[in-house]
């Protein structure tokens, strides 16, 4: 009995050792990755967008002739010329995603150069929908070989995959007919002539390497990256995305929970960058700034990775974004726009029927002089003339006055802007609902005033700004030039006032 019994635990370890999961993207991805996007789960995200409030209005019965008519639409249109032209149909495929979805860029030895390409690989785990994969991928590679299209069959790790020699000028061509503005065509432009003196150039082609492998599905542009992520499915050890230290540190903080993310090695671009830039020419207008001078002075080059994730919740929906720029490098545009860690609730004073509600705790004095510093360290002569701007301000009506004291001086660290319920459903109503916004000071009747100077002296003709008091407080309001009229068709009006601790500016009054 005991020497039957082994023949049956060792069948059963083995099949569970066939069905194991497959790893997620950071697990499988190698490590030299530029950028991805992953669903970890895709059946689990597609029923949270369901039960999502925009995918109840969808589905909602009153507006299910808009939705026949737009699906129908964009399935004439687009589905049904893109299947024609390459041969597929796309039914085929819906519902195979019941896992990780994931689509990636690979550096693969990419230094910038025009004749090299990052490596791009697609996933798709199908899950039990294995057996539905294998016959979508027969189907595929029947069509190609009826629509005679060039394709070969090799073996990575003694698993088989079947490459797809695509013409990019081919491809470039179907997409035209799809999408007539695509590479910048119109309708009923002429076509564009080759010059009989120039040598024809060679087609160019791209492979696309597909292929199967258990339940995951993997497409490619590399024959190299796909034999790492084989590598890796079977245990190998390989360096993986996780181990990268920029994005393990993204991972921990954002990604665990997510439903969906996506993460980009701004690191890994900006040197590329960097070296290219080393062999352009000086610019030619002497005022001009070099590029390598100019991304200096942006603080581009401190940034180290971009990232977003979204994951749903009963209370909501919930996407982050994240710009990673460590605190010691943080220059240029990302010490003007890194705030404070302060509370950031609405206040007391918010109504209880705000839609909609920012705050920012942005010391603004500070980024102000940061964005100084920054503007003459990039162009000294526009530093110079923003400098001028300040020192002359004003002076017409008081030699004694100090645009930058009154200004920048009183520029606080809180700026909150919330929305009201539109007036009405008209659309006009519903793009511009009520709207306020405060402009934290702590002396809001002097920056009030400065924000006068600053707005005559920028152009607006002083005579526009108009002055009355309300309540002891004075308001300044000025026509918006070029803005689209108010509900009664009059023009819009700009107004600001100052009072409580902020400066109150809106078009609403």
């Amino acid at each position: 009995m005991k020497k039957h019994l082994i023949p049956s635990f060792l069948l059963l370890a083995f099949a569970l050792v066939a069905r194991a999961e497959i790893l997620p993207a950071e697990k499988i991805l190698p490590k030299d990755t530029l950028l991805m996007f992953t669903v970890p789960d895709a059946s689990k995200l597609r029923a949270s967008l369901t039960n999502s409030s925009q995918g109840q209005l969808w589905n909602d019965p009153a507006i299910r002739p808009f939705r026949d008519k737009f699906t129908k639409k964009f399935s004439e249109e687009i589905v049904a010329p893109l299947e024609k032209e390459l041969g597929v149909k796309f039914a085929d495929y819906e519902g195979l995603a019941q896992g990780q979805v994931t689509i990636a860029a690979i550096q693969n030895g990419w230094q910038g150069n025009t004749n090299e390409e990052p490596a791009v690989v697609f996933l798709l785990d199908s899950k039990d929908r294995s057996e539905q994969l294998k016959k979508s991928l027969g189907d595929l590679k029947k069509k190609w070989t009826d629509s005679g299209k060039k394709f070969k069959t090799d073996k990575i790790r003694d698993i088989e995959f079947t490459t797809m020699i695509v013409v990019n000028e081919d491809l470039t061509k179907s997409l035209e007919k799809t999408f007539p503005s695509f590479g910048g065509a119109k309708p009923g432009d002429p076509a564009e002539k080759p010059d009989p003196d120039q040598p024809a150039k060679p087609a160019s082609k791209t492979e696309v390497i597909v292929g199967q492998v258990e339940s995951l599905l993997i497409v490619g542009t590399s024959t190299k990256v796909i034999e790492k992520v084989l590598i890796r499915m079977s245990g190998g050890l390989v360096p993986t995305l996780l181990e990268e230290p920029v994005y393990e540190a993204n991972h921990n903080a954002l990604f665990r929970d997510a439903q969906a993310f996506g993460w980009a090695n701004a690191k890994a671009f900006i040197e590329i960058v960097n070296k290219q830039l080393k062999g352009d020419a000086p610019p030619e207008n002497p005022l001009m700034p070099s590029s390598e001078k100019l991304m200096a002075g942006l603080g581009v080059n401190g940034l180290r990775s971009l990232a977003f994730s979204y994951r749903d919740s009963a209370e909501g929906s919930v996407a982050q974004f994240f710009v990673g720029v460590p605190e010691a490098g943080r220059v240029g545009l990302f010490k003007i726009l890194a705030a404070d860690a302060k509370p950031s609730g609405p206040p007391d004073f918010v109504p209880n029927d705000t839609v909609k509600f920012t705050r920012w705790r942005l010391d603004v004095q500070k980024a102000w002089n940061s964005l100084e510093a920054m503007l003459t360290g990039i162009s000294p002569a526009a530093g110079g003339a923003f400098k001028l701007i300040f020192e002359s301000a004003g002076k017409d009506k008081d030699p004694n006055y100090d645009l930058r004291r009154e200004f920048i001086g009183n520029l606080g660290d809180d700026i909150i802007t919330y929305d009201k319920p539109p007036r009405t459903p008209t659309v006009a109503d519903l793009s511009a609902p009520p709207s306020l916004t405060l402009l934290g000071s702590a002396n809001p009747e002097r920056l009030a005033s400065a924000i006068k100077v600053l707005v005559s002296t920028l152009g607006q003709a002083a005579g526009a700004l108009k002055e009355r008091e309300f309540l002891g407080r004075k308001i300044y309001s000025l026509n918006l030039p070029g803005a689209l009229p108010g509900p009664d068709g009059q023009p819009k009006v700009f107004s600001f006032v100052g009072s409580g601790g902020y400066v109150a500016m809106s078009a609403d009054v």
